[in-house]
């Protein structure tokens, strides 16, 4: 998604926290794909699968201009806490209910597009 977000749409992934309990042996795997997204810019990206842990640093991040948090459910009053708009895109999610929406593929990137933009949008009305 980060690299979707980068060269598709514009939009400057500042970190990636990766949540999952993702082997470490593909660890390196995921950190090369990352590296490889922009040759000018650096996305760090931590693997915890503590979800708390992660909330903590991503309060101890500071980015000049307007944020957006995709993650979980759990992430929307951090969003609201950090003043950045809030995009549900992980389970669990109790404030959207999904039956056929995902982000793969080129449907899914427009409907990822789609998401982003009512999101940030909303918050001028």
């Amino acid at each position: 998604m980060s690299r979707f977000l980068l060269h598709e749409v514009g939009i400057v992934p500042k970190e990636q926290f990766i949540v999952d309990n993702t082997p470490e042996e593909f660890e390196a795997a995921v950190r090369a794909d990352l590296a490889a997204a922009s040759d000018k810019r650096e996305i760090p990206v931590t693997f915890d699968a503590d979800a708390g842990n992660c909330q903590r640093l991503l309060r101890q991040v500071e980015h000049p201009g307007r944020g957006l948090v995709i993650g979980s459910g759990w992430d929307k009053e951090l969003a609201k806490e950090l003043k950045c708009d809030f995009l549900p895109a992980a389970a669990p999610c109790p404030y959207r209910l999904v039956l056929t929406t995902n982000y793969a593929g080129f449907s899914g990137g427009l409907r990822l597009i789609e998401d982003i933009y009512d999101v940030v949008l909303s918050t001028y009305a």
